[in-house]
């Protein structure tokens, strides 16, 4: 799997800062506001797709250190 910098950088931020923050606040405003909805179900399927995520950039990360001749 190949991606541009551009968008690896997007990806790499999205996944280890922008998505966990959302996520923490979202929780956050759930429980103090009491909202009726199945806040366990959107954890787990967020947590999924960033973990899904993070591998891809894991692979991408290593293909292209390993083309370089690098880590």
């Amino acid at each position: 799997m190949s991606m541009s910098n551009k968008v690896y950088d997007f990806l790499k931020k999205f996944v280890t800062i922008y998505a966990p923050a959302f996520m923490t606040m979202f929780n956050g405003l759930a429980l103090v506001w009491h909202w009726d909805i199945p806040i366990e179900a959107i954890d787990a399927t967020v947590g999924l797709v960033l973990t899904f995520l993070g591998v891809c950039l894991g692979i991408s990360t290593a293909k292209y250190n390993k083309k370089k001749g690098g880590k």
